[in-house]
Formats: C-alpha cells, sequence, structure tokens
C-alpha cells in the first residue's frame, strides 16, 4: 500500500510539473527584457496565485503525513518541496532560467509582442478568476470563528450514533478555523462512513483546499460504513432534538441575530465584524439552514427561534427600514423574537440604520460600502453584558 500511495504522489508531482510548464508558455512573451529567477518566480505567482496556492497546501498536506508516520516510528514517504523549491525544481524552469535561453529571449524582445501577449493572458485568466468567484460565494457565510463548544463536539463525534455524526458535521462546516479544517481532513482520511467521508472531500473542495478523495475501504462492510441516512430535516424534528440530550441542546452562541429576511446580504457584513471581535453569531437562515426551510415555516419554527435565543447570550436587533414602519416593527417575527427575549432576561441590544430613535441598548458603529465598524464602547457592550 506503501508503495502504491507513493507512486500516486510521485504521478501527481508529474501532473503538477505539466501543468506548471503549460503555464509558463503563457507567460514566455511578457517577461520584461533581463529577467532573473526572482523576477519569473514573481511573474508565475502573479497569474497563477491559484497554482502556488496549491502547492502550499500541499506541501502542508503531505508534510503533516510524514510527520506522523514518523511519530508511530515509520518512515518517512513523501519529503515534500515548499511551493517555491518545487517550482525551481521544474525541468521548464531550469531552462528558462538558463543562460542560452535568457540570452535568446533577451534578443528577441519585442515591446509590441509583449503588450498583444499580456492582452490575451489576461482574457485566458478570466476563466481562473471565475473559480476564485465560486470559492468566495462558498465561504461567505461561514463564520470565521471558533465556537466554545467545538471541543466538545470533537471529541463526542466517535462516539455518536450516525444521525448524531451528521449533526456535527453539518455545525461544524459553518465555521472555518484550523480545529474545524484539521477535523475534516481527519475524517477525509479516515473516516469508514462512505457518505461522511465524501462530504468531509466535497467540503474541503468547496473552500479551495488542497484534498485528495480516498477510496473506498477494503474488506468486509459493516452496515455503518454504508449508512447513508440523513436527519428529517424539518422545524418539527428540530424541537425534538432541541429537547433531548441531542448536540443541539447543547450549542451556545454569543448573539443571536434578529432581523428581516430582506437584509441578507447586512447580516453577512455584521457578521464579520462580529467575528473580528471573536463573537460566535446565529442567524437562523445559515445556523439551521437545514431545518429552517421556508416552505415548512410553522409553529415548531417558532419554537426552534425561542430555543436558540435562550442558547444565546445577547439577543441583537438590526433595525431597518425594513423592519419598521411610522415607528412600529411590523414583522410577526421580529416582534415575537423581541418578547421572548425580553421574557427570558435576554438584554436586548440594537444596531439602528434608520433615523427614528428606539427602547433598546444602542450600539454606536460606521457603515461604510460593504464593511461596519462597531465603536469602541459598542464592543465593550455587546462583550459584558
Amino acid at each position: 500500500m506503501a508503495g502504491t500511495t507513493k507512486r500516486k504522489y510521485i504521478s501527481e508531482n508529474i501532473r503538477i510539473y505539466k501543468q506548471i510548464t503549460n503555464q509558463l508558455h503563457l507567460i514566455k512573451q511578457i517577461l520584461p527584457e533581463v529577467y532573473d529567477r526572482n523576477i519569473l518566480f514573481s511573474f508565475y505567482f502573479k497569474f497563477f496565485p491559484s497554482t502556488i496556492k496549491e502547492l502550499d497546501q500541499r506541501y502542508d498536506y503531505y508534510k503533516s503525513k510524514d510527520i506522523f508516520l514518523k511519530s508511530v516510528g515509520k518512515k518517512i514517504r513523501y519529503e515534500p518541496l515548499s511551493a517555491r523549491d518545487f517550482f525551481f525544481s521544474s525541468q521548464e524552469v531550469k531552462h528558462m532560467l538558463s543562460n542560452g535561453y535568457r540570452s535568446k529571449h533577451k534578443l528577441e524582445y519585442n515591446e509590441e509582442l509583449k503588450i498583444k501577449a499580456l492582452t490575451q493572458l489576461e482574457k485566458k485568466l478570466n476563466n481562473f478568476l471565475n473559480k476564485d468567484l465560486v470559492i468566495i460565494n462558498n465561504t461567505e457565510y461561514i463564520q470565521d470563528i471558533e465556537p466554545i463548544y467545538i471541543d466538545i463536539f470533537i471529541k463526542i463525534y466517535h462516539k455518536s450514533n450516525h444521525i448524531e455524526k451528521i449533526l456535527i458535521f453539518n455545525e461544524l462546516k459553518k465555521f472555518n478555523n484550523s480545529k474545524t479544517i484539521t477535523f475534516f481532513y481527519k475524517l477525509n482520511d479516515s473516516e469508514r462512513n462512505n457518505q461522511i467521508r465524501n462530504m468531509a472531500f466535497q467540503h474541503l473542495q468547496s473552500l479551495g483546499k488542497y484534498v485528495k478523495l480516498r477510496k473506498n475501504f477494503k474488506g468486509n462492510k459493516k452496515s455503518y460504513h454504508i449508512d447513508s441516512t440523513l436527519p428529517n430535516y424539518s422545524p418539527e424534528e428540530l424541537v425534538k432534538f432541541l429537547n433531548s440530550d441531542s448536540i443541539e441542546s447543547k450549542k451556545k452562541y454569543d448573539i443571536f441575530i434578529s432581523h428581516s429576511y430582506l437584509d441578507k446580504d447586512l447580516v453577512k457584513i455584521i457578521k464579520n465584524a462580529l467575528n473580528i471581535q471573536n463573537l460566535s453569531c446565529y442567524y437562523d437562515w445559515t445556523s439551521d439552514q437545514y431545518f429552517l426551510k421556508r416552505n415548512l415555516i410553522s409553529d415548531y419554527t417558532k419554537e426552534v427561534l425561542k430555543k436558540r435565543i435562550q442558547q444565546s447570550e445577547l439577543f441583537l436587533l438590526l433595525l431597518t427600514d425594513n423592519v419598521i414602519v411610522n415607528g412600529e416593527i411590523t414583522s410577526e417575527w421580529i416582534n415575537m423574537e423581541i418578547e421572548h427575549a425580553k421574557s427570558v432576561g435576554k438584554k436586548i441590544c440594537c444596531l439602528n440604520f434608520t433615523n427614528l430613535g428606539h427602547q433598546f441598548i444602542n450600539i454606536e458603529f460606521q457603515y461604510e460600502g460593504n464593511s461596519i465598524s462597531i465603536s469602541k464602547n459598542g464592543v465593550q457592550l455587546l462583550t459584558n453584558l
């Protein structure tokens, strides 16, 4: 098995070397008249940063595997090169840095051809930019924070039944931090259940991480290995989980964000501002996206939101023109959330995007473009209540 794995690694090296060669052919004509190894690398990095990123992640991936092999008394297998070292080990790079090639390049250098080649290259690179946009879209609602319960969830994962594992997986994928990424890599490498292992691979891939899909394990298949059961995603089912000893009942949030569904983009911006302050957020259409679908709205939905308010340290109202009309909050849902927050003793803070007054604890902020900066006093109010 070790020999097979090493051969796959070498085969992948060859693939990446070919990719680098093809990419270098695209930038040959846009290089300056005189260049050295540092200039060549800087040009490559400028136009093909995704390949360098892949090589960086690949280095970390296989380096960690070598460290593990050594820790258990086995011979290291991969000895990966850093992105820069891998680049300069390419035969095409060595050729382009040779004195003969550079002399020829200087002799044939043409500024007009350089400008034309640069225009053509920028058109081709639009496809790569589109791929980067897909990754950005996949991560825009993920929270860049480490929730307080993450260690507990990871610890109990391997002691849980299949449905509980799915719930833990779905919760941890909402957060982007070193612990969750390491957890998903471990699932991709060693989780015996085919469904969950494939889910881990797809999630890492959606984040733009370097990852290899592992084949199904050989040998006798136990029922757990092929179990593909999913929870019954509905508000009613979530209420059952919340009222039991399941992982749903153990979640904790710093802030419950009460808002109009019309302010979805605003919520994303506020989420980012709060994450910077190390505050985790609950907002229903992402935090409970599988269970609280709009076509399933019912009284159970209200029960879920009430439970999530109770699980949150603080209640934050986003007061916008989509929420308040003629001085009155018109949303039945927001009014219900506010009343329940009061009934369970939650402090109610407010980010006010209108010119109207309100009865809640005001959080000062600055809103410019697509970013929000919460004042120092506002941060203290949010963290000390």
